[in-house]
């Protein structure tokens, strides 16, 4: 099966008609479903829904970033789009209510089970994980991949897959949790498994690729997007608004009265611009195709060529400069860990500590801030693999239990801390952490305070070290009875380093 990404390329670069209509088949049932959950069932909206999301595809595609998942992006755009059709579905209720009854309730209170009570708040769930997190739920039980694709597209073995599933399902359980549905991580994954996905109306994939495509052309002519989402919409059409206008006026109402004359105005622009439109689409289609030019053509492949030419030489020549760095990382590496250790003792006798022991450590000798995981806070090391994970992956929830002095009272969530740690450890601009060591900071009396630091210089990877942007970072560990918990952070910068 090709891949999506190679599908999404086709349609950016050659405008690959079918090559999207593979993709809109692929992604329907994970769009519908996650649409027919946010409008609370209503399978015309989520229709909509399906369809305003694929039209979105087919004109930011071109915007799309070259490594973007595309699950999580439509998963991710299509609870954008039904939740803002279900606030205008909403309204629309309710002016009909108004204008009908005002007193009618919509619906008695049903008998809810394990599937009724977590797809309401499943969406706002899943929204509130990390991208790392939510884009491999929605590879498992959104698009039904197995393990081994799982672990192709992120890059990891097929157990590694498997533990950071079990971790963004314990996270997803605990978010719903607080929403009052309460269950186990194994009775949710076989929930999600068997629920998740719903199929879409047979026939709905074959009337979005056309409609999608249509609307991309649309806008590239210059035509309003809006007239045109308004002609292929299910539910909003010029009937209804008519119906409402008949069936008010004989309401003896003041607010009727002024909602229908509203209206009516409406319903008088919204048909001059659909004549518009259907003037501009007859021309069009009017219009005499021009035949291809062979010797335009054949200029055309030969530009195609040198492109790819030119891209193959570019990805040499990055190729080559990585190997490049990473011999003269591997050279300095060394003699910047011992000057950096060096500083740093001279740093903490300066401020009336005797020495440091420097203590056995199960860390690694570099983390990638994209892959970096928690491990409790069992040891020392353990905690401060923890805590950097917390902070540059912003995981409140996992920093929580880390901390060892209570929130203040206007960051009861420890959201700002973490996001002012992350600022002064290089921002978005950190790549990594490296040269990690952790010491025992023992008392003026010679006593064990079980306090650690972890030192840590900040990677900064291709683009380089910002101006003014930090080159080391700190942890300052505690032992409890709790574990080990985080009880301050810092930062310096070595002048001498580029």
């Amino acid at each position: 099966m090709v891949e999506s990404a190679t599908l999404l390329r086709q349609y950016v670069t050659q405008g690959d008609e079918q090559a999207f209509g593979e993709l809109v088949a692929r992604y329907t049932d994970l769009v519908y479903s996650a649409a027919l959950r946010q409008v609370g069932g209503d399978i015309a909206l989520a229709q909509d829904v399906v369809q305003t999301v694929f039209t979105d595809l087919a004109r930011k595609a071109h915007s799309l970033s070259a490594d973007v998942r595309l699950g999580g992006w439509l998963y991710r755009r299509s609870c954008f789009i039904a939740k803002t059709a279900r606030r205008t579905e909403s309204r629309r209720q309710a002016r009909e209510q108004t204008a009908i009854a005002m007193n009618e309730e919509f619906r008695p209170t049903q008998t809810v089970e394990d599937w009724q009570q977590i797809a309401p708040v499943l969406d706002d769930a899943m929204n509130r994980l990390s991208l790392a997190d939510r884009d491999v739920l929605v590879l498992r039980f959104f698009e039904r991949q197995p393990l081994r694709v799982i672990g192709t597209a992120v890059g990891a073995s097929e157990d590694a897959v498997r533990m950071r599933v079990e971790r963004a399902l314990e996270k997803l359980r605990r978010l719903l949790a607080k929403q009052g549905v309460t269950s186990t991580t194994a009775a949710l994954a076989i929930v999600l498994a068997n629920q998740a996905i719903t199929a879409a109306p047979a026939g709905i994939a074959a009337g979005i690729t056309g409609a999608a495509l249509a609307s991309a052309a649309v806008k590239a002519s210059g035509m309003s997007t809006f007239v045109f989402q308004l002609m292929t919409m299910t539910k909003l059409k010029i009937g209804v608004l008519g119906l409402m206008v008949a069936t008010g006026v004989t309401t003896p109402l003041v607010i009727q009265y002024r909602d229908n004359n509203r209206l009516s105005r409406e319903n008088l622009a919204l048909r001059q611009q659909v004549d518009q439109l259907t003037k501009i689409r007859d021309a069009v289609e009017k219009l005499p195709t021009i035949p291809p030019n062979a010797d335009d053509a054949e200029a055309l492949r030969k530009q195609q060529r040198e492109l790819l030419r030119l891209r193959g030489m570019i990805g040499v020549q990055r190729r080559q400069e990585m190997e490049l760095r990473r011999q003269v990382e591997a050279a300095v590496s060394q003699a910047d860990l011992a000057k950096f250790e060096a500083d740093m003792l001279r740093q903490r006798r300066s401020q009336g500590a005797q020495a440091w022991v420097v203590t056995p450590s199960s860390l690694p000798g570099k983390f990638d801030i994209a892959t970096l995981q928690p491990a409790g806070q069992d040891t020392a090391a353990d905690a401060a693999q923890s805590i950097l994970y917390a902070v540059f992956h912003n995981a409140v929830d996992a920093y929580q239990g880390l901390a060892l002095n209570p929130p203040p009272n206007n960051d009861p969530t420890y959201s700002e801390q973490l996001a002012s740690t992350r600022r002064l450890w290089g921002g978005e601009a950190a790549q990594g952490i490296k040269n990690m060591k952790i010491a025992q900071f023992p008392s003026k009396d010679g006593r064990s305070e079980n306090r650690y630091m972890l030192n840590f210089m900040i990677d900064y990877g291709t683009n380089g070290r910002p101006a003014g942007a930090p080159t080391h970072g700190s942890i300052t560990l505690q032992q409890t009875p709790d574990g080990w918990k985080a009880d301050g952070f810092g930062s310096n910068i070595d002048p001498t380093m580029p």
